[in-house]
Formats: C-alpha cells, structure tokens, sequence
C-alpha cells in the first residue's frame, strides 16, 4: 500500500453504502506493505451501488483516514470472482499516490438467483389455501371481508376470495380452523356503535356463527380483588395483541404428505387498513387495491366517498418455521382454542381510563394518547434538568419526528363523490397531498453466538421473544 511511516496499527472496513459489513484485524509494523491474508463470506441485501474498502490507522481514541477504494456493484453481477487492485483515493475520490489495494470479490446469489421480497398477504394466503390439517389465527383484530391478494400483475388463482371465504371454504374442507380474536368490552352505544378501537368483532362473530369455524372472542379475564369500577376499567383497558397465523404446510422438495408448522408472527392484523407497499400511496391506490379497504381514522367520517389521503401503514411481519415453533403449537392447541388460550395481555390505555371517549374519536384515538406520551417524556426531562439547575429547552434532548408521504396530483386519479367541508383538517391535507405514515414496525434482531440469534417482533402493547 505504502502511505504510511513509522510504527502504526493498520486495518480496513468493508462497506456497503452506509453499512459496515466486515472489518480486517489491526496490523502492527507494516506500514509499507501491510497483508492481511483475511477472506469475509458476507451475508447482505443492501441497497449500494458500490462495496467500499475503506483503509485506517487506529488511534488510542478513534481512528484516523488514510484513504477508500470502490469496487462497482454492477462488476459482480455475472458471478464470476475479481481479482483486482483498486486505488485508494481520498475525500474527493482523487487517487493518493500510486496507493492501491488488493482484494478478490465474488457474488455468489441465493438459490442462484437475485433476492425478491416476499409478499406478506400472498405468502398467507398461500399458506391458508394449501393448509390440509390446522389454521389457527389469533389477533387482535380480524376483518373477513379483506382480500389478501391485490396485485392485478400478480394474480393468483382464487386471490379475490374474501379472507371470510377463504376460510369458511377450508373448514368445510376438513381443516381445524380456530380463530382468538379480542372481545372490545367498548362496543356499546355510549360509546361507539363498534367500539372505540372498530376492531369489528362482533361484525366477525356473526359472520361466522353456525360455520365450521371455531371463533372465540377473548376479553381481559377479570379477577375477584378489584371493585366494579376497576373491573370495568380493566375489561375495557387491556387486550390480547398478538397477530399470529398458524398452519400445516408441505415440506419443500418432500412429499405433500410429510407436514410441518408454519407461522406468520409480527405487527400485521388481518384486518381494514393494513395492505399496503412500500410506496405507502395517499391517492394513486384509491380506484384500485385500496378502493375497498379504505382507511383513515384521523378525521371525523373519513371515507373513500370524500377521498385521500388515506391512512399508509408501514409494519413488519415475519414467517417462522422448525422447532421454535413448539411453544406457540402447544399453547394455541391447549383447550382448543378456549379463552385466554393466549393470555399475555397488554396495556391499551396507558395512563388511566379516558374521561373523554367523544374527544377520543374526534382525534382518532392514536394521536390523542400520542400527545399524552410526549407530554409525559418532556415533564420527566424537564424535571431532571431543573434538578441538575441546567436551563434547557428540553427539546434539545428530546426530539420527535413524523415519517410521512407527499404525492403529486396525477391524471386519472379517484374522483371524489362528495366534497369536504371548508376548514378542516381533512381538506387542508388533502389539497396539501400530504400525510403522515402510521409506523407500527418495531424489530430487533440480537446475536447472542456464531449460531443463536434471538428475534423481537414488538407491538405497541406486546412483545414476543
């Protein structure tokens, strides 16, 4: 390489855009013509136009620069191995001296071929249309008159089946369909004719009854200490959270007479409002995949009639397969599916029963118990930086931030079939074409050993381990 004199420890960084991938040992007294002799086999499905090596000297704090070597993505797309030297240039890409690195890459693609995302509500609907034996589903909210199939440059064969049919067609079929849905104890007329959280049990309850489909609604059991009040609170307060999909599936390459248990576990209910891309469409998606799955809380009688911007949901769901699967088998086996099959419940109003359920649907639930949180978070903050006698805004510790989509209005988009009412919140975000993206995603992968790694899907009032 030869940038560097005197007596130095020497290593380099493999990075993919902004994502460090790899890095070398350090190398002691080679400041010449350093060897590291390492070879990195790289599991990625990074975004990057580039694989970088960027060159450094440790320093006892930090590390300093010597220079970065690029190597094109696009050079390695035909799988053979490179073996080149790069230049190392500096913060401008400028060659330094006649500094190179040396470094062999080869892209070797999964199943030979280039990675495609899954399709989360195909991959269940196939898992459902193939389950021979069992389908257990539980959630917190389950709507049957949803389609998991939506994609018009991806049909499937039967995919503008209703979820209901589908299922109800299954039952009929032989297999075990049992469902554990949360019973809202809000769902009366004080309140709201389907309950503050219009999760649609009931609506599912009676779609279901006298099917071969096993349907239970499960509410927070109550217990014997607290008084009528606090066991209105809590049959009110507390939920069952869990999105799970439990089926019989095929084993791969095998005969489809050996089985084995799939699950689908994550953020994602079966339910109004949750289909979405990654495009998290305000308006484009209202004529076609979102013409009947219309969702916007947000405004008082939001609907597809009055228009966008709809309500994007971005989220993480996952496909879990093998023996870690057990506990969730057994635990939803047990009694058949009778309540509390499932019984980590989780706390929806965090702080206290709402004395204002009418302000409650006014604000769309969310953003209400939202600006309680950040008031909450801000009050500590102040709280600890007046007993420090430090005089701060407290948000300079603390700053919260929105994702959010804009769209440009396009030809061809949805018509509106009623007009909305001057000043409002509703119209100024639809002649803005602007609104934020519900982020329900929370996930942590932790690696514990070479060969143990735990997975966290979290919900706003549950987690998995």
């Amino acid at each position: 390489m030869g940038v560097v004199k005197g007596s130095t420890k020497i290593y380099a960084t493999i990075d993919l855009k902004k994502a460090h991938v790899g890095r070398t040992c350090m190398i002691s007294n080679e400041p010449i013509d350093p060897h590291w002799y390492e070879s990195f086999h790289i599991y990625c499905s990074h975004m990057a136009a580039d694989v970088i090596f960027i060159v450094k000297i440790d320093n006892p704090i930090g590390a300093s620069l010597i220079g970065t070597a690029y190597f094109p993505i696009m050079d390695l797309l035909d799988g053979e191995e490179i073996d080149k030297w790069l230049e190392i240039c500096d913060e401008n890409r400028e060659p330094i001296g006649d500094s190179k690195i040396h470094v062999k890459l080869q892209i070797l693609l999964a199943n030979g071929k280039n990675y495609e995302p899954h399709r989360c509500w195909e991959d269940i609907f196939d898992a459902i249309s193939k389950a021979r034996h069992l389908i257990y589903i539980t959630g917190w909210s389950v709507c049957t008159e949803i389609t998991l199939v939506r994609d018009t440059n991806r049909p499937k064969p039967g995919g503008d089946v209703t979820l209901g049919e589908l299922l109800k067609r299954k039952a009929s079929e032989g297999v075990r369909v049992l469902m554990l849905v949360w019973d809202d104890r809000t769902l009366v007329g004080l309140l709201k004719k389907d309950g503050l959280m219009a999760t649609h049990d009931e609506e599912t309850t009676n779609y279901f009854h006298g099917m071969d489909v096993n349907y239970v609604l499960c509410p927070r059991n109550l217990d014997d200490s607290g008084s009528f009040v606090q066991d209105l609170q809590i049959s009110t307060m507390f939920t069952h959270h869990q999105k799970i999909v439990v089926v019989d599936h095929e084993l791969p390459n095998q005969s489809s007479q050996q089985r084995r248990i799939v699950s689908f576990i994550g953020g994602i209910d079966l339910c109004d409002g949750r289909y979405d891309t990654q495009y998290h469409s305000l308006f484009r998606t209202l004529d076609t995949i979102h013409h009947d799955d219309f969702h916007q809380p947000n405004f008082e009688g939001g609907s597809i009639k009055k228009g966008g911007p709809r309500e994007p949901w971005h989220d993480i769901h996952s496909r879990w397969k093998g023996q870690l699967l057990g506990m969730f088998f057994t635990t939803l086996s047990r009694d058949g599916g009778s309540r509390c099959s499932l019984d980590p419940l989780m706390v929806v109003f965090a702080f206290g029963f709402p004395e204002t359920p009418r302000k409650l649907q006014e604000l769309g639930f969310n953003p209400w118990w939202q600006r309680r949180t950040m008031e909450m978070m801000y009050t500590d903050i102040t709280q600890a930086l007046q007993a420090k006698g430090i005089e701060a805004n407290p948000k300079e510790y603390l700053t919260f931030f929105c994702l959010g989509n804009h769209e440009v209005k396009q030809e061809g988009e949805y018509e509106l079939e009623e007009h909305l009412e001057p000043d409002t919140d509703y119209i100024r975000a639809q002649e803005a074409r602007r609104f934020m993206i519900y982020v329900h995603t929370k996930m942590m992968i932790v690696k514990l050993t070479d060969i143990e790694h735990i997975f966290y899907t979290v919900t706003p009032r549950a987690y998995f381990l």
